[in-house]
């Protein structure tokens, strides 16, 4: 999808998602009102709205599209790579374009906020449900089995339960244990074999 925001209102969406990691590390997430949010990126409370519907989606900020842009990242791997392989190499990929647009802090601080949230606890599920489909789909693809296999959807959940155990992981180093290293031996545990 093109990406039409002027660069004033990409500046803007960036004050506020920036304002809103800030105050919700700092406050949590339950206590900053939308109000706060907006003071604190120096906008007012409709131009938030303007660009988040909700204060989930200022902590989110783009995550639809980068779950998408993974599932983009699977696809493209050659058909040659097992399954843990591709992965690895989307995982790679990913991370070398997250670490040259300078994005591990703010990935840190989403990652504690969403954690440490007893009440985001359905907006992980959410998250992690539509990243289960794409590599549901993904893996089905690659197999010539349907995304609705049962196998095929065991194997998928496996996937996404290793990726959130890397993110934790990853969380719990400060942000400095390599992620793909943790994504490597994640892998290595789970290994699947579809036939």
């Amino acid at each position: 999808m093109h990406d039409t925001r002027t660069a004033g209102e990409t500046s803007t969406r960036d004050r506020l998602e920036a304002a809103a990691l800030t105050l919700f590390e700092q406050h949590g997430f339950d206590a900053v009102t939308t109000e706060q949010l907006a003071a604190a990126a120096g906008v007012s409370t409709r131009t938030f709205f303007r660009h988040f519907p909700t204060k989930i989606d200022a902590l989110l900020g783009d995550i639809d599209a980068r779950t998408l842009e993974f599932a983009l990242r699977l696809h493209r791997q050659p058909p040659d790579l097992g399954l843990n392989e591709a992965l690895i190499a989307a995982i790679t990929e990913e991370e070398a374009e997250a670490t040259g647009a300078s994005m591990l802090p703010a990935d840190l601080v989403r990652a504690r906020v969403l954690r440490g949230t007893p009440s985001l606890a359905d907006e992980i599920r959410t998250y992690e449900a539509k990243l289960e489909r794409h590599i549901a789909e993904w893996i089905g693809q690659r197999t010539g089995h349907d995304a609705d296999d049962f196998r095929i959807r065991v194997a998928a959940g496996a996937y996404v339960a290793a990726r959130r155990v890397v993110v934790e992981e990853w969380q719990r180093s400060g942000g400095t244990a390599p992620v793909v290293d943790l994504a490597r031996r994640s892998l290595e545990t789970v290994h699947v074999t579809i036939t």
